[in-house]
Order: structure tokens, then sequence, then C-alpha cells
């Protein structure tokens, strides 16, 4: 005779429902690729404009993850402080890469290049 396996309770073993897993929290997990994202493109020239931008999304979706968190009962947490502390730190490089450049010799060059064509663009054409 066949032997037939005991009912399973659907709540699992625990008696509960099973949480939320930590796929359910997009908004976490927004944040954590944005900010990782952030912090390898703002050191290549041609996208560290997408990497500053990906450094502010990351920590307001990340802010947005958190909250949700709370909502889920902490699912996503440590996702969405990863987010938010790595878009803390491209915005951290990118306040020191400026002040860095605003107080060199070639950051003076370019300020001064840069206000050399905003005066000539005032400037009316003679001719």
């Amino acid at each position: 005779m066949a032997r037939v396996p005991p009912p399973t309770d659907p709540l699992g073993p625990t008696g509960r429902e099973p949480s939320a897993g930590a796929g359910d929290n997009g908004l976490a997990l927004a944040a954590l690729v944005c900010g990782l994202l952030s912090v390898v493109l703002i050191f290549v020239p041609p996208v560290t404009f997408i990497g500053i931008l990906l450094s502010l999304i990351a920590i307001g979706v990340g802010i947005g993850g958190l909250r949700q968190s709370g909502r889920l009962g902490g699912t996503g947490r440590g996702m969405a402080i990863t987010g938010i502390v790595a878009g803390g730190i491209s915005v951290a490089f990118i306040v020191f890469g400026a002040v860095l450049l605003a107080g060199s010799d070639e950051g003076q060059e370019l300020l001064d290049e840069l206000e050399r064509e905003a005066q000539q663009e005032e400037q009316p054409d003679g001719g």
C-alpha cells in the first residue's frame, strides 16, 4: 500500500504567512543599482553626467525604498541603505573633484576660457 504524505500547512512550518522576498522592494533594488552604477560612472569622463544623475536618483529612490521597507517588515532595508550610501559617496567625490578643479591652474584656465566665450556671445557681430 502506498504511503500518502501528510497534508501540508499553507502557512508554512512557522504557522505564519511567508514574508515577502527581497525582490518585493523594487525601490530598494533600484537605489542599490543606481548607487553602484553612479560610483563607477562618475569616473568615466564621457558619461560622468549620467553618474551624477544616478547618484541623485539613488539617494531619492533609496529614501523611498527605506520607507517602503518599513511597511514590508524590513524587506530591502539593506539594499536601500547601500543605495543611499553609494549615492552619497558619489556626490562626495563629485564635490571633492569640483573643489580640486576650481583650485587648480587647469581649472582656472577652464573658467577663464568659459568667461571669454560668454563675453564673445554677448558682443554683437560687426558684420
